[in-house]
């Protein structure tokens, strides 16, 4: 039960709400033409990944 708390909070605290202004980083690859490139797309989503967590560490470190 604390481990389900625990995971709960920690979810919580991701605020997977806040990832959907995140996605912007897609618009410019849609609008090129280029979603189906394999390179663009991989960039694309490593950034989309950084970004999240970027955002995530610093509503932590706003948090505490």
């Amino acid at each position: 039960m604390i481990i389900a708390k625990q995971i709960y909070y920690y979810l919580i605290g991701m605020r997977p709400k806040q990832r959907i202004k995140n996605l912007i980083i897609f618009i410019p690859i849609l609008f090129s033409g280029k979603s189906l490139d394999i390179h663009t797309s991989g960039t694309a989503f490593l950034l989309f990944f950084l970004l999240s967590f970027c955002v995530w560490a610093s509503y932590h470190i706003n948090d505490y």
